[in-house]
């Protein structure tokens, strides 16, 4: 699986495919509140891409991983309880952990420290349990 690329998008607004990236190559990641920022490939190997920001007001980087493993059945039932009784002061450190992760692969969506939500690719993997 490959992490964090479900947050990027083209100029055009279209996603980003794994073909695109290449040392020099600029796209739009999506944050966490909401806006998106300029972010450029600044390195490249067989096991991550890092982006960095080029909004000197919001620097940042981005490494997405493009051999990432994926979750676990375990790991996912452990996602579904969380998700289902999400309360940020009461998750335990595996359940953060595993937020974190799927969020990572595309999952699910933080929007802030108390709002989540089910993107597509989570929606579909509950659906084929």
């Amino acid at each position: 699986m490959i992490t964090h690329l479900h947050k990027a998008s083209n100029f055009d607004g279209s996603r980003v495919c794994v073909e695109q990236i290449q040392v020099g190559f600029d796209c739009y990641f999506r944050n966490n509140s909401g806006g998106v920022l300029r972010y450029r490939c600044t390195s490249l190997n067989d096991s991550f891409a890092r982006f960095e920001s080029l909004n000197k007001d919001w620097p940042g980087s981005i490494n997405v991983e493009l051999n990432a493993h994926d979750l676990t059945d375990a790991e996912f039932v452990v996602l579904v309880v969380a998700m289902k009784d999400f309360t940020p002061l009461y998750l335990t450190p595996e359940e953060i952990k595993v937020l974190s992760r799927a969020e990572s692969l595309g999952y699910i969506s933080r929007q802030s420290y108390t709002q989540t939500s089910w993107l597509n690719l989570g929606i579909a993997r509950m659906q084929a349990a």
